[in-house]
């Protein structure tokens, strides 16, 4: 069940609400259906609390909002409008960094950036850090990036620096995330608690051969002599894919030899991660993006811990349910945390399914032995 609360006041009105929250997106989306009536509570610009109620009585904030788009429909027989919007962090998607914060020196961290860029453009919203001590950024890396642009990608790119993730929580605070190193659920996702399942396995963004590259432009001589910078370059396999598929990738930033191996390593097991994807779609609104929880499928050969990547909240007159997104655990791993390659325990499926698509149910990632 999904309340929406407008100025600490329930609205029960609504015949359907959809939900969108996703570990890739800076802001939730919300949508919502009602009879088009006169007088109707809500209106472009209100501010909106969208909170999740499960059968067993687990509680959790959704969204923190604003309804940005209102759309009517009248025939002879109804008339009906929907409301949708984005939590508040949807202004920092949209807005340019303001002019007015000048960063020109080092020693700012992750989260202090944050901070000010969310002060500059008085969006009321905390920073949550989830990622633990963060190294503060160089007067190299700050001068790198540059200052034009929107907010949103500039902040971003700074966490990708890091290896690290920015993420809105239900109350439209900005997160710095981290995956989990525990289990968000005790029960498992099995075919009794699933109503459909959809998986898929893709080589169309991994290669055999990742190399990275990178100009050294550490010392400011290299930076006013271009002919002396000097090209570094390092790669990484990944054996599972043919020998035939190559990519270069040149590095954001100037690098040493061993971070950019380690570039090398990340690209290849990131990659190799969100090649899977497994989608279900549950009779209840439980669940939580950016928890781990066990599935245990036999007919896909899905088994292990994966992380909730996404997950879409729908209630309507029929019910409540919820399709979640998961994903290997390392989709959302860095440089910081080497991924090693693991066999995991995808093969117990149907001999007709197994014949068709072996190496998908082969797997790589999931954990053995925690099931």
């Amino acid at each position: 069940m999904i309340k929406i609360i407008k100025k600490g006041k329930v609205w029960e009105l609504f015949d359907s609400i959809n939900v969108h929250t996703s570990l890739d997106d800076l802001c939730g989306t919300f949508s919502c259906d009602t009879s088009l009536k006169s007088g109707n509570p809500l209106e472009l610009g209100d501010l909106l609390e969208l909170k999740a109620e499960s059968e067993t009585g687990v509680k959790f904030n959704l969204i923190k909002g604003y309804i940005e788009k209102t759309s009517g429909t009248i025939t002879v027989d109804s008339a009906s409008v929907n409301y949708s919007g984005r939590d508040q962090l949807g202004d920092l998607v949209d807005s340019s960094v303001p002019p007015q914060l000048g960063l020109s020196e080092g020693g700012i961290s992750l989260p202090a950036l944050c901070s000010k860029i969310l002060k500059g453009l008085e969006i009321n919203a905390s920073v949550i850090n989830l990622a633990g001590n963060i190294k503060p950024f160089s007067d190299t890396e700050i001068a790198a990036v540059g200052f034009g642009g929107l907010a949103g990608e500039f902040l971003q790119s700074f966490a990708r620096k890091r290896q690290l993730f920015l993420n809105t929580d239900g109350s439209g605070n900005l997160v710095i995330f981290s995956p989990p190193q525990s289990l968000g659920y005790k029960r498992k996702l099995t075919k009794e608690s699933m109503l459909s399942r959809d998986f898929s396995y893709s080589d169309l963004e991994r290669f055999n051969t990742i190399e990275v590259g990178s100009e050294d432009n550490f010392s400011q001589t290299a930076i006013e002599d271009p002919d002396n910078a000097y090209d570094r370059r390092s790669s990484f396999k990944d054996n599972q894919v043919r020998k035939t598929r190559y990519l270069q990738i040149q590095a954001e930033e100037s690098m040493d030899d061993l971070e950019l191996e380690g570039k090398a390593q990340e690209e290849v097991n990131i990659r190799r991660a969100r090649a899977f994807t497994f989608q279900c779609t549950v009779p209840s609104h439980e669940y939580e993006k950016g928890k781990l929880i066990k599935v245990e499928d036999d007919l896909s050969g899905v088994y292990g811990t994966l992380l909730i990547r996404a997950v879409d909240y729908m209630s309507s007159k029929e019910g409540n349910i919820s399709k979640l997104t998961l994903c290997f655990p390392e989709t959302y791993s860095g440089v910081g945390n080497r991924v090693d390659e693991r066999k995991a325990k995808m093969g117990i499926a149907s001999e007709a399914l197994a014949q068709e698509s072996r190496r998908f149910l082969r797997g790589i990632f999931a954990v053995p032995g925690e099931i």
